[in-house]
């Protein structure tokens, strides 16, 4: 016997032809339906992890071991002052999809920049030793508007870019850096400014 979804749930029935389901489809015909549950939890390790210095995010219990009146709970974040405006002539009205990174002695904000004046969409590197106070490196890589002197890097597509530093010792250090972008476009890069696809 057939499944068939209707109402948000699966019911056994033998239904003939297609009706309204959200103005367009009044069921789907699901044969042989097999339940598949994932889960976000992962195994508790058996021995302590060596966590070193570095400060950790507890959003779930992983690293806990047991909690005895206790509970996490996630704050609402603070304004604070602003570090860093979109501006640059290049950068158009808005600013997205934004990946703020540490790397090795500074942090990187990978941003794409698009609006009616920039031209379309591209991404953008802005570097800050502390975080808080961010400066546009003139890369010299993308001419916008007949010079050079901006904070464009080339990317394939620049719609969504994720870069991450893969710190993996084995990974070539010509592939240092990896990037996926939202038509996944997977890219490489020495340095996390020069990039090319994989």
């Amino acid at each position: 016997m057939d499944r068939h979804l209707t109402g948000g749930r699966i019911d056994p029935q033998n239904v003939d032809g297609w009706g309204n389901f959200f103005g367009q489809i009044g069921e789907i015909r699901v044969s042989d339906v097999r339940r598949i549950t994932a889960s976000t939890e992962q195994p508790k390790p058996e021995r302590a992890l060596e966590i070193g210095s570095r400060l950790e995010l507890f959003v779930d219990d992983w690293l806990i071991d047991s909690m005895r009146d206790v509970s996490l709970k996630l704050h609402m974040p603070e304004k604070g002052e602003v570090v860093f405006e979109f501006n640059a002539p290049w950068e158009g009205s808005h600013g997205a999809y934004f990946t703020v990174m540490k790397d090795v002695d500074r942090y990187r904000l990978y941003y794409r920049a698009s609006g009616p004046s920039s031209g379309g969409e591209r991404t953008c590197c802005a570097e800050s030793k502390d975080g808080i106070k961010w400066h546009r490196p003139s890369y010299g890589l993308v001419e916008f508007n007949g010079s050079r002197d901006n904070n464009i890097i080339p990317t394939t597509i620049a719609h969504n870019f994720m870069p991450f530093r893969d710190t993996n010792p084995d990974a070539p250090e010509e592939e240092r850096y990896k990037a996926l972008t939202g038509q996944v476009v997977g890219m490489v890069s020495p340095d996390g400014i020069h990039w090319k696809n994989i």
